[in-house]
């Protein structure tokens, strides 16, 4: 099945709609990582949100995490803005097959289509540009790629 991801991004906000999985998000446009490994620790929480939900958390675990604003033209971040941007689309997989071996199915048969807009996209570095196509073309499970209404992939 092919699941369509659309998303709008500017320097502060992200929304992002997955039609068939009734999937719909407005965020800001930060994500928490590991220093370490770069893993996702929250999307969309800015540090005072992080500090409010757990505050003994906050005082254990603040020295780990990085906030990254993905996409931000003055910090636009390729691997991390594909990452947001997966991490959404998995989650509108996980809505329309539901449970282990829903996400067995998906792994296999599913794709997207990702329609994404970016605002001030022009004023991102073309060599960071590049490497965000180049990644969101190279990954297998992206059928359809348009950024700001031109088709890259599919």
């Amino acid at each position: 099945m092919i699941i369509d991801l659309q998303a709008w991004t500017t320097n502060n906000r992200v929304l992002i709609k997955a039609p068939q999985a009734d999937l719909h998000i407005d965020l800001a446009n930060i994500i928490a990582l590991n220093k370490t490994n770069n893993k996702i620790v929250a999307v969309g929480k800015t540090e005072a949100e992080m500090k409010e939900q757990s505050k003994l958390g906050w005082r254990l675990h603040k020295d780990k995490i990085k906030f990254v604003a993905p996409f931000a033209t003055n910090a636009f971040k390729p691997e991390v803005a594909k990452l947001m941007l997966m991490f959404y689309a998995y989650r509108a997989a996980q809505q329309l097959r539901p449970g282990t071996f829903g996400q067995l199915i998906s792994m296999v048969i599913d794709r997207f289509s990702i329609d994404l807009r970016i605002s001030d996209y022009e004023n991102v570095p073309s060599d960071q540009r590049d490497e965000f196509e180049e990644l969101m073309q190279k990954d297998r499970v992206i059928d359809t790629l348009i950024i700001n209404g031109q088709r890259l992939k599919g």
